[in-house]
């Protein structure tokens, strides 16, 4: 899933990885956006499951970065590709 998040520009990326860590979530990775001069900045984040909008860790991960004055929503996903994996216990048999 990816999650897209709206904070105060003095929010540092390593407190940002922190807080969706403790949040539950594995981060694979991470963008970063802001204007010249803007007390905001945005983030778009990669995380390794699927989270739906109305997932407690989104709403935790809200929470620990600021509450009402952050905006955190997910934006979307993909799906993940099926794994085969065979049954057989024989190596050469796969």
């Amino acid at each position: 899933s990816f999650i897209g998040l709206d904070l105060d520009a003095s929010i540092s990326r390593a407190r940002i990885m922190e807080k969706v860590k403790d949040a539950g979530l594995n981060v694979l990775s991470i963008y970063a956006m802001s204007a010249p001069h803007s007390p905001r900045s945005f983030y778009l984040i990669e995380v390794d499951t699927y989270i739906a909008k109305d997932n407690e860790k989104l709403t935790a991960l809200q929470a620990s970065l600021g509450g009402a004055d952050t905006r955190c929503k997910i934006i979307g996903g993909y799906p993940a590709p099926l794994v085969y994996k065979s049954q057989s216990k024989d190596p050469a048999a796969a």
